[in-house]
């Protein structure tokens, strides 16, 4: 009878956590206990910030807008008067609160999430203005 050598798959296994623990300090690296829990760990924080990496782009986003929708100065012109000449060029803000903005997005089947809205307003402030511009705006 031939000889059967066993446990290439758990080898397999095994150097493949290890090959994920390098870097780690110590033990962390080298024994297989402390990589495998370093790792398990290592995955669980990486699914969470991943979660925390988008709340946190969120509130930026969301932070740009309200800066873009406040004024500057006290002459800022009003969202809720009627027509009024808008200057493309300079720091012309608008003076209206963020959930307001929002609400009346969401009234008018506007659908545009928060990071294009945010882009707009860096990068391209007419097409920005042109939303305030529509129709029941």
């Amino acid at each position: 009878m031939t000889r059967v050598t066993r446990g290439r798959v758990a080898h397999r296994r095994r150097a493949a956590i290890l090959h994920r623990a390098r870097g780690y300090r110590g033990a962390h690296s080298v024994l297989f206990r402390q990589a495998n829990q370093q790792v398990m760990k290592a995955g669980q924080s990486a699914y969470a910030h991943r979660r925390k990496r988008r709340s946190a782009f969120r509130s930026l986003w969301i932070t740009r807008l309200q800066a873009l929708l406040q004024p500057t100065h006290s002459r800022a012109p009003s969202l809720s008067g009627a027509e009024h000449t808008i200057s493309t060029e300079g720091p012309t803000r608008y003076s209206t609160s963020y959930s307001h903005f929002m609400a009346r997005l969401s009234v008018h089947h506007i659908k545009v999430n928060r990071k294009a809205l945010a882009q707009l307003g860096l990068g391209d402030r007419t097409l920005f203005i042109g939303l305030f511009r529509c129709p029941g705006m």
